[in-house]
């Protein structure tokens, strides 16, 4: 499927004219970034290849809305790669109170993600439980981490053809048009139920499995991007 950011937006304004262009591609925005935040629409690997000794947190893209897996690799060799468990710092603070004040270096078990304490609020960070023990030289050791991650489409780019639809970017736009506009809560909800209908079937389209199936049991460990400081 070749769809652009223009065709979504003639598509959605068929049903919706009364919505400028401007606004129009607001919504393809919003609409695009709460996809990717709910399923893996866009993947990629970040490798974090300067670590520090001593160092727990590093900068992570603020357009990542999921990390589905982090690996530490001590060197290139396979048999050196640990998956890392996800937590996050409620269960840290719960689990191991000192956590923060302990500066023991080792290799790191688990990872979390938080906001960074930085004046840039969109700034997230990934932090890695216990310290990294080991600079990195030549690149190792590393971190690799899977995610999903956000990205505008300009008017020339298309989607991914792995969508089975572009009724789950459509339903999102006409929903959240008409709760900003014309306040009906019948057609509000009307498109809340297609939309999450779409959400649901392309998710498992994504999966590779029928929509009736339950998710739940080919779900790994999903880190979502929440802020918790």
């Amino acid at each position: 499927m070749a769809t652009s950011a223009t065709d979504l937006i003639t598509k959605f304004q068929r049903t919706y004219p009364d919505c400028s262009d401007t606004r129009a591609g607001e919504l393809l925005q919003d609409a695009l970034f709460y996809i990717c935040s709910k399923i893996e629409l866009r993947n990629v690997e970040v490798a974090l290849t300067s670590l520090a000794n001593g160092t727990r947190e590093y900068d992570l893209n603020a357009n990542v809305t999921q990390i589905h897996s982090v690996i530490y690799k001590e060197t290139s060799a396979s048999t050196t790669w640990k998956r890392l468990v996800g937590t996050n710092i409620d269960r840290l603070n719960l689990e191991t109170p000192d956590w923060r004040q302990n500066t023991n270096e080792s290799t790191p078990l688990e990872y979390y993600v938080t906001s960074a304490n930085s004046s840039d609020s969109a700034k997230n960070v990934i932090g890695f439980h216990p310290i990294p023990g080991t600079s990195s030289v030549n690149s190792y050791p590393q971190v690799a981490i899977y995610a999903t991650q956000y990205a505008a489409l300009t008017a020339s780019e298309t989607m991914p053809s792995n969508i089975l639809s572009d009724d789950v970017i459509i339903y999102y736009m006409c929903k959240k048009w008409a709760e900003r506009t014309h306040r009906d809560v019948p057609t509000i909800q009307k498109w809340d139920t297609l939309f999450k209908v779409e959400l649901a079937e392309t998710e498992a389209h994504l999966r590779k499995m029928t929509h009736n199936e339950d998710p739940s049991f080919f779900e790994g460990p999903v880190h979502t991007m929440t802020r918790v400081v």
